[in-house]
C-alpha cells in the first residue's frame, strides 16, 4: 500500500510534506539560531548605521548653521570696519582741513602784520624826508624871498624828491 500511495500524486505531496517537516526541525534545532543570531546582528548594525548617519546629519546640520552665524558675524563685522575706517577718514579729512584753514588764518595774519610793520616803516621813512624836505624848503625860503612862480618850483622839485625816495624805499 505504501508503494500505491508514494506512487499516486497524494503520495508524493505526503512524502514532500514529511520531507519538508523534518528539514523544518533540522532547520530550527541546528541552523535556525545561528541564522536569526546573524540577522539580529545585521538588523542591529543596520540600525546603528542608520542612526549614526542621522547624527552625522544632525551634526552637519548644526555646523552649517554655525558656519551660516558665522559667516553673517564676519560680514556684520566687516560692515562695521568699513563704517569705522570710513568715519574714520571723514575726521581724518576734516582735522586736516581744520589745520589747514588755521594754518591759512596764522599766514594771513603774519601778512598783515609784515604789511603794517612795513607801512609803519615807509610812513617814518617819509615824515623823516618830509621833514629833511621841509627844512630845505625853510632854508632855500629863508635864502630868498618866495613868490608864486618859485612856490610852484618848490612844490615839484619837493614832489620829484617824494616819489623818488618812495622808489628807492621799494
Amino acid at each position: 500500500m505504501l508503494e500505491s500511495i508514494l506512487q499516486t500524486g497524494v503520495g508524493h505531496f505526503l512524502m514532500t510534506i514529511v520531507s519538508f517537516a523534518i528539514l523544518l526541525f533540522i532547520v530550527s534545532k541546528f541552523a535556525w539560531d545561528p541564522i536569526s543570531k546573524i540577522l539580529q546582528e545585521r538588523e542591529e548594525m543596520i540600525d546603528s548605521n542608520i542612526n549614526d548617519a542621522k547624527s552625522a546629519k544632525e551634526d552637519a546640520e548644526a555646523t552649517k548653521d554655525e558656519a551660516r552665524e558665522m559667516l553673517t558675524n564676519a560680514r556684520t563685522e566687516a560692515n562695521k570696519l568699513v563704517q569705522d575706517t570710513k568715519w574714520q577718514v571723514s575726521k581724518m579729512k576734516a582735522d586736516q582741513i581744520e589745520r589747514a584753514k588755521e594754518e591759512i588764518e596764522e599766514m594771513r595774519t603774519q601778512a598783515e602784520l609784515s604789511i603794517q610793520r612795513e607801512r609803519r616803516q615807509m610812513l617814518e621813512s617819509m615824515e623823516d624826508q618830509i621833514g629833511k624836505l621841509s627844512i630845505e624848503i625853510a632854508e632855500q625860503v629863508l635864502r630868498r624871498e618866495v613868490n608864486s612862480e618859485d612856490h610852484q618850483q618848490l612844490i615839484s622839485e619837493l614832489v620829484l624828491e617824494m616819489d623818488a625816495s618812495i622808489n628807492e624805499s621799494r
